[in-house]
């Protein structure tokens, strides 16, 4: 379900990544820090290009204040959107959540330098 307009899109975008550079900047110097990007079910479903773009610009956001981020799209496309969603909602299944969780865990293993 879409709840931001065409046109609130640049400004829901840069007021999200702005409060999660606020949140950071909460953290004690050195502490990993990283959004994971939540894939959209419109986005993997349907190539929606309303959701699309919201996850380009928010990558983009974040980049532009050196926030790191997981972006798990790729992994929740090559899985198929029927395995990682449940059938009668919108949440991730038990493969979808592993699928996020082994994205973020990487990300964290080379930060963290664990084997």
């Amino acid at each position: 379900k879409r709840e931001i307009a065409d046109d609130e899109l640049e400004d829901a975008v840069e007021k999200t990544a702005g409060e999660i550079g606020i949140f950071r900047s909460m953290l004690p110097e050195g502490t990993p820090f990283m959004v994971l990007i939540a894939p959209g079910r419109f986005d993997l479903r349907d190539g929606d290009p309303f959701y699309r773009k919201l996850r380009h610009k928010m990558i983009g956001a974040l980049q532009a204040r050196a926030i790191a981020y997981v972006d798990p799209f790729d992994r929740f496309i090559a899985a198929g959107f029927d395995a990682v969603h449940f059938a009668h909602d919108g949440h991730w299944s038990k493969t979808g959540h592993k699928l996020a969780g082994e994205a973020a865990a990487a990300w964290l293993r080379d930060r963290l330098q664990v084997q």
